[in-house]
């Protein structure tokens, strides 16, 4: 899950979201890293760390690390 996100995210030059021309210009650079980011959307970054991990105190430090970045746990933090 996590290795695949970060290969499309890696494969392009990351800005603004909040540009529609740059959306537009990665889109047709890179059509199948965003469509793979697309099977991701919907998803949580606790969702996704409680499917692959079972250590509770990694847990507690991924949820710790999403309100460092995000200001919200895991549970509330897109996976994208």
């Amino acid at each position: 899950g996590c290795w695949a996100v970060f290969n499309c995210l890696n494969c392009m030059e990351l800005l603004s979201l909040e540009e529609p021309g740059y959306l537009l210009r990665v889109f047709f650079q890179h059509p199948l890293a965003c469509l793979g980011l697309l099977w991701y959307f919907p998803l949580n970054v606790g969702d996704v760390a409680r499917k692959y991990i079972g250590d509770e105190e990694l847990l507690r430090f991924i949820d710790m690390e999403c309100y460092l970045w995000s200001v919200v746990r895991a549970e509330m933090t897109p996976m994208i």
